[in-house]
């Protein structure tokens, strides 16, 4: 199972934002662009939660930056986002990222963790968890493509992002997994939800919950089994 951790949490107000705005970069894991800051925290927590077990156990190795700007050239191909803001040049890409407070190292640094994450999840959890072609159709279809179509933009073919729905599907398997692993958590007192209006993370799928302001939302985290 999932182990814990003996290290303290704590997520501050400007971390769900950055959250919040990193979603532009993840347009087949969030069709709209935006997580809700109820959302953004719960990745946050999710994302927490996998880079303790990657610490611990050790599974694999940071990608290798180039394979990394690779997927950063096709991620700039398929964001929706970008549509007339010129994200070929770049002048404009820098633009676009400096927008959602983002610089190219910055960038490459967090999609860098991110695909380590994704493998670490792949090598920890694919084992019980089949994603079906139908599956990833379904996705395309229903989630993916009307983003695109509403934009008026020609969705990118099926075989091109297939591997990455495929991504997107593990990941929802997974935090439920996270889910459940956090509830745990709360229940033998380890973790404690120091903002209020975060206090059902981990419990029933996340609602929509308005932001609160400056306040310091925290996931504070003690004690902890080994």
């Amino acid at each position: 199972g999932v182990q814990t951790c003996a290290l303290p949490i704590l997520i501050m107000a400007s971390d769900v934002e950055d959250q919040r705005r990193f979603a532009v970069f993840e347009p087949l894991t969030v069709p709209g662009g935006e997580f809700t800051p109820m959302e953004a925290m719960q990745q946050l927590v999710n994302r927490t939660l996998l880079l303790d077990q990657m610490d611990e156990q050790e599974l694999v190795t940071p990608p290798a930056d180039a394979d990394v700007d690779k997927e950063i050239a096709e991620l700039r191909e398929h964001i929706p986002a970008c549509a007339g803001q010129h994200c070929e040049t770049e002048e404009g890409w820098r633009r676009f990222l400096a927008a959602h407070g983002y610089t190219e190292a910055q960038l490459h640094e967090r999609w860098k963790q991110r695909m380590q994450i994704l493998d670490f999840v792949s090598a920890r959890f694919r084992t019980g968890i089949r994603i079906t072609k139908p599956e990833i159709e379904t996705y395309y279809k229903e989630k993916l493509v009307p983003e695109f179509e509403k934009r008026k933009l020609t969705p990118p073919p099926l075989e091109r992002v297939s591997d990455r729905i495929d991504e997107v599907l593990l990941q929802q398997h997974v935090n439920v997994l996270l889910g459940d692993y956090l509830r745990s958590l709360k229940d033998a007192g380890s973790v404690q939800i120091l903002d209020p209006q975060y206090n059902t993370l981990g419990n029933s799928p996340a609602t929509n919950a308005n932001n609160s302001g400056g306040d310091v939302p925290g996931v504070a985290r003690h004690g902890g089994e080994q």
